[in-house]
């Protein structure tokens, strides 16, 4: 496998890719090493068996065999993946295996948050004061947390704690804290920046959110999923009526593999 292919397989299996989505080449011993680091890093069982047994079509190190003997011996509701940032830098994250569990979907990385972190450091948000709502597994907060004041908000206590077992993992020293959009009086802050990845999805919500965004924010930057275009547009709507000067980015990922693809990122401008 070439240096180029390696860096990009190397970010696949950190972030837990579809296997049918990633390229396979025989990998060399330092390679194989590497990844076995990899491996031990993001602690997915029931990947990490799948991934041994593609390659096992090449010729591996007797470790690899060692490990899937380990893996099918054991199960975890949870796993660290491995989220490797255009500047070399990693984050490390502790998710649950399935996508909604213990009655929250906070538990994992969102396509709208991946894409979200990518446009941002494309552009300087270094020294700024940050907010994030809805942060879910911390992925967004705590890569910002290298360069700026983070605080990562969520109303689910399950979400929290797992935010500051994320946060301690890293050594981040981003905070995490409660909040409820319906009664937004846990925090007092008027931040630079306002951060929101994937929260647009509940229509009972829609309102809540809108007030908290206007109560909290300069300027918010909104990564949107859109699984369902009336909720989108009553969202919308709001941020028009009240004469919110907004901006549709355009941006193109490279970067991140993003499952859903349909994402909207507004810019918003509250300072007037």
């Amino acid at each position: 496998m070439t240096d180029d292919q390696w860096e990009i397989f190397k970010r696949q299996i950190g972030q837990c890719v579809p296997i049918g989505k990633i390229q396979f080449e025989p990998l060399s011993d330092k390679q194989q090493e590497e990844l076995l680091e990899i491996m031990q890093e993001h602690q997915n069982n029931t990947y990490n068996v799948k991934i041994i047994k593609r390659l096992s079509e090449y010729e591996l190190l007797d470790k690899f065999y060692e490990l899937l003997t380990e893996y099918l011996s054991t199960g975890y509701e949870t796993h660290v993946k491995t989220f490797y940032l255009p500047d070399g830098d990693k984050i490390y994250l502790k998710e649950n295996s399935a996508f909604i569990s213990q009655g929250t979907t906070g538990l994992c990385t969102w396509s709208a948050s991946l894409y979200l972190l990518e446009y941002l450091l494309t552009i300087d948000v270094s020294g700024k004061d940050i907010l994030e709502l809805g942060s879910g597994a911390g992925l967004l907060g705590i890569a910002l947390a290298r360069k700026n004041n983070v605080l990562l908000t969520d109303v689910s206590p399950l979400v929290i704690e797992r935010l500051n077992e994320n946060i301690a993992m890293n050594n981040s020293i981003a905070k995490a804290n409660y909040l409820d959009w319906e009664n937004p009086d846990s925090i007092n802050s008027k931040p630079d920046i306002t951060l929101c990845a994937d929260v647009i999805f509940n229509p009972c919500l829609i309102r809540p959110l809108f007030e908290t965004i206007k109560r909290f924010s300069n300027v918010c930057y909104i990564s949107s999923t859109k699984r369902n275009q009336e909720t989108f547009d009553v969202f919308f709507s709001l941020v028009k009526s009240e004469n919110i000067q907004f901006e549709i980015i355009d941006f193109k990922s490279e970067w991140f593999y993003l499952p859903e693809r349909d994402i909207v990122l507004l810019r918003l401008d509250l300072q007037n």
